[in-house]
């Protein structure tokens, strides 16, 4: 459970410190086309939330491992053999399942870098034109 905790509070503080980062990194990119930049930050609402999201994953998996490890121990685990092929069929697809989230995540965010790239390079001035 301890391993879980913490595991989970690195990813929740982690992911804080790239949410600023990035807020920052976008202010300096757009600098006079963001407006009201002074107002951008990671406010206490996504931090709170951030910090809730951190302990629940870290109570959920905590308790998770800790029912799994009661529930057989490591010799019988061993006797079963073959037995548990099932289980590590189920995690194999699990974990071909979040490789492929993770893919389409990072296909999603490079289209829409891209796609905001392109728009800050297009002209806005639709004056004179017949819509």
């Amino acid at each position: 459970m301890t391993e879980g905790a913490v595991m989970s509070g690195a990813g929740g503080i982690l992911g804080l410190w790239l949410a600023s980062a990035g807020v920052r990194a976008l202010i300096h990119a757009y600098p006079g086309s963001i407006p009201r930049t002074s107002e951008l930050g990671v406010d206490l609402p996504v931090v709170l939330v951030a910090l809730g999201l951190s302990s629940a994953t870290a109570l959920l998996f905590g308790f998770v491992s800790l029912g799994r490890g009661r529930a057989s121990s490591m010799a019988a685990a061993l006797k079963e053999g073959t037995r548990g092929a099932s289980a590590h069929y189920a995690r194999r697809g699990l974990v071909i399942a979040q490789v492929a989230f993770a893919v389409m995540l990072v296909i999603g965010a490079g289209l829409l870098v891209q796609t905001v790239y392109n728009l800050t390079r297009m002209d806005a001035d639709l004056t004179g034109r017949d819509w």
